[in-house]
């Protein structure tokens, strides 16, 4: 069964940037959290097929190469041996620029960035459990810029370390919503949204019952 953060992914795929900037950030943003360069190709993968297949549709606008999704045993995988992405990457561990230097310059990219960073590394978890989001990655430096970058955006996460990983969350629906929003994942934001609000009539219920009690 699909959780609740792959069905939003999946939902967000069905749109894709229509400016080859905001399609180079979206990669980008994907590869950061999801890739992993070695040998001169890129080893993409995820959880679900087809957000494997949106991001081989965006390596097909941009570099004019096709890319194949493959399942593994774990998880779906897809190997991108274009130069153009790997002397992206390369360029962004080597050089020290952030990421508003490199991927997202015009205004116009930080939502689609920020889109293939959901897509790669978000975890959202269903409102209905607990209002939470995370963006996960075994890299100190990729989460402490990334954290950078959505400072500037005005989104306030907060950084933790776990075992080999380290994490940027948010438990404020506010927050998450706001993410949400530059993603385009409109049908999760409506969901937190209404149990957000079921919520505070519940609240406001019992503290008419606990007041009538008392």
């Amino acid at each position: 069964m699909k959780s609740f953060s792959q069905k939003t992914k999946e939902s967000v795929c069905k749109t894709f940037p229509s400016k080859p900037c905001c399609i180079d950030a979206e990669i980008m943003g994907f590869l950061i959290f999801a890739g992993r360069l070695s040998d001169m190709e890129i080893r993409v993968s995820s959880e679900s097929c087809e957000i494997l297949k949106h991001f081989a549709v965006l390596v097909k606008r941009s570099c004019g190469v096709s890319v194949t999704v493959e399942e593994g045993k774990t998880n779906y995988f897809c190997i991108v041996p274009h130069k153009k992405l790997i002397d992206m990457i390369l360029k962004y561990e080597v050089s020290q620029k952030s990421i508003s230097e490199l991927f997202a310059i015009d205004e116009c990219c930080k939502s689609s960035f920020l889109k293939g960073a959901f897509l790669g590394g978000g975890i959202l978890i269903d409102p209905k459990k607990n209002y939470n989001l995370e963006f996960v990655t075994p890299s100190r430096s990729v989460c402490e810029d990334f954290k950078t970058f959505l400072d500037e955006m005005g989104i306030e996460f907060k950084f933790a370390e776990r075992k080999s990983s380290f994490v940027l969350y948010s438990k404020q629906s506010d927050v998450i919503c706001d993410v949400l929003t530059h993603v385009g994942a409109f049908a999760a934001q409506m969901e937190i949204l209404n149990v957000k609000s079921e919520r505070e009539v519940r609240n406001d219920w019992n503290r008419g019952v606990n007041s009538e009690s008392a």
